[in-house]
């Protein structure tokens, strides 16, 4: 199958779609993966609509519900008021009841779907199970978040989610080690892995090349909290630079208030100021056009269940360094970059200078950046998510005919 869209496909239903988190006026980079993958199956023919409920402290002012069309979208947004302390059972009887006149609204604006879909566990898995139960429809799982596995399993919310997720006629997760701890964790079946996509947006930008002469320019993306380990990466390349003094690191991204002004000093302190660029967050259609004037990218979290920005820099041509998280090892092969030991700046330093010796006298290249952005093509597209969603649901459906008969 070729192209960006999959509407020859005769599977397309209706996807109810149940992020546990989601952009909003006030968070607008909040989840947009989400809305990215949305907007995905909607273009290979599914049927698409999305209830964003988030979940609040009970003597928080509940955000009221609200119905808006956004590019083609049905989007129901509000809250749900949880147990605190996860202390209490009944959890999801709260919720349910509270959810009821989303689905109200929903169906009245967007009619009843066929399948309803979370993602992450707390609150989607409440809200997906309560739509199975309003509509008699199957509901599935894909799950994102590490910090889904560390909850204690004594706590009634705990042991309410694990109900839920054993009863769901799907489950899926974004790379197989984490599938792996998943299964172990729930004790369930396996879990099926659907990878992260890119967006077509990311192969129209022109694949990078290293001019002999020039700096070479790593990237790193990300949020600066201390997971993705910002400040690792800069003792790393101030190391490098020691090696290679022809070399800068473009950095982009924020959230954590007064975190750029620290890391801009903790440069300073290492005596790397004038090679590392702060860029700030920035919208995401910029990003891709941004790390297209780079050369190598970085991202050396101590956690990290996929990493979709590996997939991302991939699709613009990036050969990529990263730790060997459970996502580090799915989405860098040894032909698209390195992966090291976490927190180890001495093998972090260590891979950034073979990747740049590797365009600076490589002949031929190891990490080639056209054969990069290919593979990148077969694994991440558009075609390759909604072809792995549509058999996902299937599935799912098909499961839930059968516990039905």
């Amino acid at each position: 199958m070729t192209g960006s869209s999959v509407s020859s496909l005769s599977f397309s239903p209706h996807v109810l779609l149940l992020p546990s988190w989601y952009p909003s006026a006030s968070s607008p980079l909040n989840g947009t993966f989400f809305r990215e993958q949305a907007q995905m199956l909607k273009k290979a023919g599914f049927t698409v609509g999305i209830i964003a409920l988030t979940s609040q402290q009970p003597w928080k002012a509940a955000e009221p519900l609200n119905f808006t069309i956004e590019e083609g979208i049905g989007v129901v947004r509000g809250s749900v008021r949880n147990i605190p302390s996860e202390k209490l059972p009944g959890e999801f009887s709260v919720i349910a009841l509270q959810a009821k006149k989303a689905f109200q609204l929903y169906e009245a604006h967007c009619g009843r779907p066929a399948i309803a879909h979370a993602h992450s566990v707390y609150p989607g898995i409440y809200l997906a199970a309560a739509a199975s139960r309003r509509w008699c429809i199957p509901y599935c799982l894909t799950e994102h978040r590490p910090s889904s596995i560390k909850r204690a399993h004594s706590s009634p919310r705990t042991r309410e989610i694990m109900r839920l997720v054993r009863a769901a006629q799907g489950r899926a997760t974004v790379s197989p080690l984490f599938a792996k701890k998943l299964e172990s964790y729930y004790s369930t079946s396996p879990w099926t892995v659907i990878t992260l996509p890119v967006p077509n947006d990311a192969q129209s930008v022109s694949i990078p090349s290293y001019v002999s002469g020039s700096d070479f320019i790593f990237s790193h993306v990300s949020h600066l909290g201390d997971n993705k380990r910002p400040k690792l990466t800069i003792r790393a390349f101030a190391r490098l630079r020691n090696t290679i003094p022809h070399t800068r690191l473009v950095v982009i991204g924020g959230g954590v208030s007064g975190e750029i002004a620290r890391l801009k000093a903790y440069c300073t302190d290492l005596g790397v100021a004038d090679a590392v660029d702060f860029l700030g967050s920035r919208p995401r259609n910029e990003i891709f056009n941004l790390l297209s004037h780079t050369h190598a990218f970085v991202l050396a979290s101590a956690v990290e269940s996929a990493g979709a920005v590996f997939a991302e820099a991939q699709m613009v041509g990036l050969p990529c360094i990263g730790t060997r998280t459970w996502g580090g090892q799915y989405m860098i092969g040894p032909s698209e970059g390195v992966t090291v030991s976490i927190d180890d700046e001495s093998e972090l330093a260590q891979a950034m200078q073979f990747v740049a010796c590797d365009a600076l006298y490589g002949n031929p290249r190891i990490f080639e950046p056209e054969r990069i952005r290919k593979r990148a093509r077969e694994r991440f597209s558009e075609t390759t998510f909604a072809t792995s969603s549509g058999k996902f649901y299937r599935d799912s459906l098909d499961c839930f005919r059968r516990h039905m008969s």
